[in-house]
């Protein structure tokens, strides 16, 4: 995932980050604790953008976006518009 704006580059920037991740009952239970824990890792690598931003926003744990460099391109607009 392309992104001019990442976690690395927050931290880079003196910036604190802080990532929410867990897996729900269900998959705790099945055993897929790593696997789902290293996929959400996975997606904080890069920030949002306007070819991610639908996928991201369907899912029902997300309930925000890290907008980076996005945020000053008329792209914007779709990543605003996402949840709707």
């Amino acid at each position: 995932m392309e992104a001019s704006f990442n976690v690395a580059h927050a931290l880079e920037s003196d910036l604190a980050v802080i990532a929410c991740v867990g897996e729900t009952l269900e998959e705790r239970e099945a055993g897929t604790t790593e696997e789902v824990v290293y996929a959400q890792t996975q997606v904080i690598a890069g920030s949002v953008t306007a070819a991610n931003c639908r996928e991201l926003a369907s899912q029902g744990d997300v309930d925000g976006f890290l907008v980076g460099g996005a945020s000053l391109k008329p792209e914007f607009v779709d990543i605003i518009n996402a949840r709707a």
